[in-house]
C-alpha cells in the first residue's frame, strides 16, 4: 500500500513538473526552495545539532502556520531551553512564519513525502514529538516516525466533509496512516467521528478547540485602539457575511 502510494506520488511529481516550472517563470517563488524540497532543508551541521531532540511542528501554509503561531509562543516562553522547529509546504507559508515566530525557531520546507527522504529527516532531527497543524496526514511522515517511536500529534485537528469524502476511496491507507498518531487534539466533535470512520482509535481523539478562535479572542481582549469602523457599528445590529459568490451581496443588501 505505502509502495503504491510512494510510486503515484512520485508520477504525479513528474507529471506536473511541466507546470511547475512554467508558473516559476511567470514569477512563483517554488525554485527557491528547491533544496528543502529535497531534504535538504538542514543542511547545515549548526541548524541540524541545535533543532535535535526538540519539537517538530508541521503547518501547510499561512493560516496553519497563525494557527500554530500561539501554541509555539507558549511554549517558547515557558521553554525557552527547548529547540522548535516548524515545516511548511508553501513559500507564503514559510514567509509568515519567519515573521510571526521567534528567530531560534528553525523554519525549512517540508520534503516531498517519500520514505527515504521523510527517514533522513527523521535521523537528523529525531525531535520528541512530530506535531501536525490541523489535518496534514502524510503517509511516509507518519511512519518515519513511528519507526522511531516518536510521538505525532494533531493539534487543531479537523477534517472536512470534502476531504472526507476524498479519503474515503483510500481507507485502507488510511486506517494505517490514522493508525501512527498517537494523539489528536481535535477541533470539532464532527472532525472527530470523520476520523474514526477513517480508522483512527477513538481512544486517540480528543475535542480541544480551535486556538485560530483563541488567538482572535485574545486579540479582541486586548485592543490597542478603536478600529476606524468602530463608529458605524457600534450599538447598530452588525450582519457580516464571508466567502459570498456574485449576485449574494444584493440578495444581503
Amino acid at each position: 500500500m505505502y509502495a503504491l502510494y510512494t510510486l503515484l506520488l512520485l508520477l504525479a511529481g513528474v507529471g506536473l513538473l511541466p507546470r511547475i516550472l512554467w508558473r516559476c517563470l511567470r514569477g512563483a517563488t517554488y525554485h527557491r526552495d528547491l533544496a528543502e524540497r529535497f531534504g535538504y532543508g538542514m543542511a547545515s551541521a549548526t541548524a541540524v545539532q541545535a533543532a535535535r531532540g526538540g519539537l517538530w511542528f508541521h503547518a501547510a501554509s499561512v493560516g496553519e502556520v497563525q494557527g500554530v503561531q500561539p501554541i509555539i509562543a507558549s511554549l517558547h516562553a515557558s521553554l525557552p531551553e527547548l529547540p522548535v522547529v516548524l515545516s511548511v509546504f508553501t513559500p507564503a507559508g514559510k514567509q509568515i512564519a519567519q515573521r510571526l515566530l521567534p528567530e531560534t525557531v528553525v523554519t525549512f520546507v517540508l520534503p516531498l513525502d517519500l520514505p527515504w527522504l521523510m527517514r533522513r529527516m527523521m535521523r537528523c532531527l529525531h525531535p520528541r514529538a512530530l506535531i501536525i497543524q490541523e489535518t496534514e496526514l502524510w503517509p511516509n511522515l507518519f511512519r518515519a516516525a513511528a519507526r522511531q517511536h516518536i510521538p505525532v500529534v494533531l493539534v487543531n485537528g479537523r477534517l472536512s466533509r470534502r476531504a472526507f469524502r476524498r479519503y474515503q476511496w483510500v481507507r485502507p491507507l488510511m486506517r494505517r496512516v490514522l493508525a501512527d498518531v498517537t494523539l489528536g487534539l481535535m477541533q470539532s466533535d464532527e472532525g472527530a467521528r470523520r476520523l474514526q470512520c477513517l480508522g483512527a482509535d477513538s481512544g486517540r481523539l480528543q475535542v480541544t478547540g480551535n486556538t485560530n478562535i483563541d488567538r482572535a479572542l485574545l486579540a479582541m481582549a486586548r485592543p490597542t485602539q478603536a478600529h476606524p469602523l468602530a463608529v458605524l457599528v457600534v450599538g447598530r445590529r452588525l450582519l457580516v457575511a464571508g466567502s459570498t459568490h456574485e449576485g449574494e451581496e444584493s440578495v444581503l443588501l
